[in-house]
């Protein structure tokens, strides 16, 4: 039988991170693909969806994540 491979903290938040698209070595492609990797985008208050997105896309502009929300419909 095998052993069952446990993970430290670190190695935890390491790929969390990953996941979630907050470290640098995988930054998400695009605000819809990241929303649906993620299932969605939480927001508390309207600006919230535009920092989470950013922090999760480089470049990623205001105009990005409207476009998507109002524009082409691909975040709802």
């Amino acid at each position: 039988m095998r052993a069952v491979r446990t993970f430290n903290g670190a190695e935890r938040r390491a790929r969390l991170a990953r996941r979630h698209h907050l470290s640098p070595t995988s930054p998400g492609a695009d605000v819809a693909s990241v929303a649906e990797h993620l299932v969605g985008l939480h927001a508390t208050d309207p600006a919230t969806v535009f920092l989470s997105a950013r922090a999760r896309v480089p470049g990623l502009e205001v105009g990005d994540v409207e476009a998507a929300l109002y524009d082409e419909r691909t975040l709802v």
